[in-house]
């Protein structure tokens, strides 16, 4: 399966909550280790809004099924789900997580508290 028609059918499949399951890892993670819990409704929009980070490879736990990572990135914070969709069946998530690391801005702005760390030697 291609990451195309994987997508596709991970949407088609969100669309309809009942065939979106969630395992208790998914539910369960660890926000001291930077992935804090996330709904279950914020793991459905990344399915139908995200993007597929790589090319899904066959499951060997699922019959027919694909493993897939999934993200989508919504005012400067990324959602990640990771799980298997078995095409026309239903999606598994095993994790989901909101990645705190994560921000647009790859320098502070005017007024930061740490600006001054980003300063040039010559700029002082």
């Amino acid at each position: 399966m291609d990451r195309k028609a994987a997508r596709d059918a991970i949407r088609a499949l969100a669309k309809d909550r009942d065939k979106v399951r969630f395992t208790r890892h998914a539910r369960k993670r660890d926000p001291e280790a930077g992935k804090p819990p996330i709904s279950e409704r914020q793991a459905v929009q990344c399915l139908l809004s995200g993007f597929l980070t790589e090319d899904p490879t066959p499951d060997i736990s699922l019959t027919n099924g694909w493993k897939f990572t999934c993200q989508r990135t919504a005012d400067e914070t990324m959602t990640v789900v990771a799980g298997v969709v078995v095409p026309e069946t239903k999606i598994l998530v095993i994790t989901a997580y909101e990645n705190w690391l994560f921000t647009r801005r790859s320098k502070p702005g005017p007024g930061d508290d740490w600006e001054d760390e980003w300063k040039d030697e010559d700029e002082e």
